[in-house]
């Protein structure tokens, strides 16, 4: 009895794991035609952004151990917190919370597989080019924004591009800024940087990701994609 007590304990103490809300499972937008975030103006007038299933799931992949002691025995246990992310993110920044495809077909995926490296992915059919835009919320102003990208492709390679929206360009109308770029294959390769000015990355704490991938006929796959301000 005492031993099972012990465990109980260390059950109930080990467990780190962080909650936070997450409405971005379904991603793809309800209407694209009218979605209120434009491809190159998010600020355009019109619907809105499909959500999907998502509710509360928890964050940083945290493991916890605790020990339980009682009088002439101890029980050991161990608890894990699921490395989903919610919006304070998972492996390393803050993880999208929906989705919107501009080029190409949605095959499989949610915002919510961009925020663990693992072998969840985002796969677009090439649409010349393949084109989605993640939205983030809850971004905190920071003299530094990061991003983070871990894509590949299949049958071709792929030429891509991941840019941030800067609401301070075009005189306050806003405009995409590319972050970095690459050619991506079968291989994931992983991609990041640190842009100075992160205020003009941010409004209302919302900011907004873009991965273009162009080629001929190819599956864009993206794995990760997270914002680290800094």
């Amino acid at each position: 009895m005492l031993l099972t007590l012990g465990v109980f304990l260390a059950l109930a103490g080990g467990t780190l794991a962080v909650t936070g809300a997450f409405d971005g499972g379904g991603g793809e937008t309800v209407n694209a035609a009218q979605d209120q975030y434009g491809p190159d103006n998010p600020s355009n007038p019109g619907g809105t952004l499909g959500a999907g299933a998502g509710g509360e799931v928890t964050g940083p992949g945290g493991v916890g151990a605790g020990v339980g002691v009682g009088a002439g025995g101890a029980g050991a246990g161990a608890g894990a917190g699921a490395g989903a992310g919610g919006v304070a993110g998972a492996d390393e920044g803050i993880c999208p919370i929906s989705l919107r495809i501009t080029s190409g077909t949605l095959l499989s995926g949610t915002a919510a597989d961009l925020c663990t490296r693992n072998q969840e992915r985002l796969i677009i059919r090439s649409g010349s080019p393949t084109d989605f835009v993640a939205k983030y919320e809850n971004v905190p102003g920071s003299s530094v924004m990061g991003v983070r990208f871990t894509g590949s492709s299949l049958k071709q390679d792929c030429d891509v591009v991941v840019s941030l929206f800067d609401y301070d360009a075009k005189n306050g109308k806003g405009d995409w800024v590319e972050a970095m770029s690459s050619k991506l294959g079968r291989t994931p390769k992983s991609l990041e940087r640190d842009l100075p000015g992160a205020g003009k990355y941010v409004e209302n704490g919302e900011a907004r990701a873009r991965v273009r991938c162009a080629g001929g006929e190819f599956l864009e796959r993206t794995d990760h994609l997270v914002l680290v301000p800094g």
